[in-house]
């Protein structure tokens, strides 16, 4: 066998010298062209590239793990891959069309002499394996204005391809991948090309041979991702209309809108999620067991934990619920029964769909691009209302790794005054609840308000990366107080390390008590629900029901915390019905349960 060849611990990525004076010499009318093809995320990459630097020791373990035969990363317990949905996501081709084997590809010597259009020229660019990437990029420098926008872009796009995503171990691009982006041109998805050549990358070198490959997407590949998508909520929110935003912020939203987008620690994150003991929906600390409280949500989130029970009639087909409160451009094309929709159709419907905010763009420059783009059409207010709560509720409340939405989501909007009476914190922390057992034990992903999760930690061990902002103490709720800030040192740090340091936090440094001081009439979501915080409930959250054993932490009440073992209750639970054959609701089946959260659950004693 042979030995796969040695990474550096970490080394700056390789440059190209006529990378950076490629980008600056697009011109005015290359723009639209590079919006149309969306290459815009790998302008910013080839940017910025000579600032890039590659984790050569997790490349080197990942390609030490790959399989040939299955294209997988096989690790103890389970295996992975880059998968073609990422790679779209990553790339910023969603809003492509699909796909289509059946389309014709260009010849390279078609597409060259189309760009250059000298003989002399195109013999000195190419060689017998492909074009030299270095030639064709001066000669674009030096005639990107005479030759006109689309021309440009083309070799732009030729240029960017070999450095990006069919690179080499040389300083070329192979002919047989020149054809292939003339599939970019005419609107489709180059991924599956991407995603071939870095399966076949990988295995050369896995066998020994030399680095090439689009490595860049395995920047991260084996750590646990958030399913949140964060940012466009929020600045999709503020580009509404101020009475859109009136109505969406009196539905319980207002609060959780309201703060700013932060970088998700993962390290920190997938060392807590590991420590999640189903049997007691408890995170098992050195110092004893530690649970998300309804007081924890109310505080840090702002959403509301009092309020009705989100358990509604679910159908076995939505297709009529869909056409009255979205829209009838919803199910175009699609057969009955309909069970889910496209989570990417929520944003393609208001012209935002595949917006994502780039590396270095920030987030008050993502949000004047989300103003820009927003189309709201002649929708009436109630529809965009509901398009944008829907995507909020599947995107970030309640993110899962699926790029559906089931449509009962949708049911809870037709009455928007009705939706504004929700106990959606107590919603929020169920569903997180019930995803985290699949987190902590295979997925690489975890679903479910994750940054709630993770400024939870930092309230009670407060060893991550996240700082209280000078001049925040008043806001509200209290996440908006916290700060991240992506300093490279700490981000490449390794899960193995927060696990370490999680076993040797001091048990007398622990915070059980982190709101004393605060006053609810600051906090109106804790006011409200301020009844709920010491009794013991069932949290409902559609077909799913999830035990909150507050006896477990009295001690966050301040309260002496006696030794006990996990109560048994007796009591329903983890009634998870996806789809029903017929309609069927799932309160009248479990009214026990329902009429037990109304009754304001049991008092914990003391």
């Amino acid at each position: 066998m042979q030995e796969i060849p040695a990474f550096p611990s970490q080394g700056q990525v390789r440059a190209f010298s006529w990378l950076v004076n490629l980008v600056n010499a697009i011109t005015l009318d290359m723009r639209s062209f590079v919006e149309m093809w969306h290459l815009n995320f790998i302008v910013v990459l080839a940017k910025n590239m000579k600032d890039m630097w590659w984790g050569f020791d997790a490349l080197g373990a990942l390609v030490e793990r790959w399989h040939p035969h299955t294209h997988t990363f096989v690790f103890q317990g389970f295996e992975a891959s880059v998968l073609l949905e990422e790679v779209e996501l990553f790339l910023g081709w969603q809003r492509c069309l699909e796909y289509d084997v059946a389309t014709p590809l260009l010849s390279w010597e078609e597409i060259l002499a189309d760009i250059v259009r000298d003989k002399k020229e195109v013999l000195r660019m190419t060689n017998k394996n492909g074009i030299f990437l270095d030639r064709l990029a001066w000669w674009l420098i030096q005639h990107a204005r005479e030759i006109g926008g689309e021309r440009a872009t083309r070799g732009l796009t030729l240029c960017l391809a070999g450095v990006f995503l069919f690179p080499t171990s040389g300083d070329f691009i192979l002919y047989e991948h020149v054809g292939v982006l003339s599939l970019l041109w005419r609107g489709q998805s180059l991924a599956p090309a991407v995603l071939a050549h870095l399966y076949s990358s990988l295995t050369t070198m896995s066998q020994g041979g030399r680095t090439c490959g689009s490595l860049f997407l395995l920047q991260g590949k084996g750590r646990m991702r958030s399913r949140v998508t964060w940012d466009l909520c929020w600045a999709w929110y503020r580009a509404l209309p101020e009475v859109q935003q009136t109505r969406i912020a009196r539905m319980g939203f207002g609060h959780i809108l309201s703060v700013r987008p932060f970088h998700v620690d993962v390290p920190y994150l997938e060392a807590l999620r590991e420590r999640w003991e189903e049997d007691c929906k408890a995170f098992i600390m050195p110092w004893g067991h530690m649970i998300p409280t309804l007081k924890d949500v109310a505080y840090l989130t702002g959403l509301p934990v009092q309020g009705e029970p989100v358990v509604r009639l679910e159908r076995r087909d939505y297709y009529d619920d869909i056409v009255e409160l979205l829209g009838p451009e919803f199910v175009a094309g699609r057969r009955r029964p309909i069970r889910s929709i496209l989570l990417g159709s929520l944003s393609e419907a208001v012209g935002l769909r595949g917006r994502r905010r780039g590396p270095l763009e920030s987030l008050d420059e993502f949000c004047t691009g989300v103003r820009g783009a927003l189309d709201l059409g002649d929708r009436s207010e109630e529809r965009s209302i509901r398009i944008f709560v829907s995507y909020l509720l599947e995107r970030l409340l309640f993110a899962t790794q699926s790029s559906q939405m089931n449509c009962k989501f949708v049911l809870l909007l037709s009455d928007l005054a009705q939706a504004g009476r929700y106990a959606w914190g107590t919603v929020m922390l169920g569903h997180l609840f019930s995803l985290l057992p699949s987190s902590s034990q295979r997925s690489q992903s975890t679903g479910g308000f994750t940054p709630f999760l993770q400024i939870l930690g930092y309230t009670r061990f407060p060893m991550g990366r996240g700082t209280l902002v000078e001049g925040r103490q008043t806001m509200v709720p209290l996440m908006t107080r916290w700060e991240m800030a992506p300093d490279p040192k700490v981000t490449d740090r390794r899960v193995g390390d927060v696990r370490v340091a999680l076993d040797h936090y001091p048990h007398e440094q622990v915070v059980w008590t982190p709101y004393a001081g605060e006053a609810d009439a600051s906090h109106p979501a804790v006011a409200a629900g301020r009844p709920l915080f010491d009794r013991h409930l069932l949290l409902l959250c559609l077909g799913t029901c999830e035990v909150l054993y507050l006896e477990l932490v009295v001690r966050t009440l301040g309260w002496h915390q006696p030794a006990i073992e996990v109560p048994s209750l007796g009591r329903e639970g983890h009634s998870r019905r996806r789809f029903f054959a017929e309609d069927r609701d799932w309160g009248a089946d479990h009214g026990n349960t329902v009429a037990y959260w109304r009754e304001g659950g049991e008092q914990v004693v003391q």
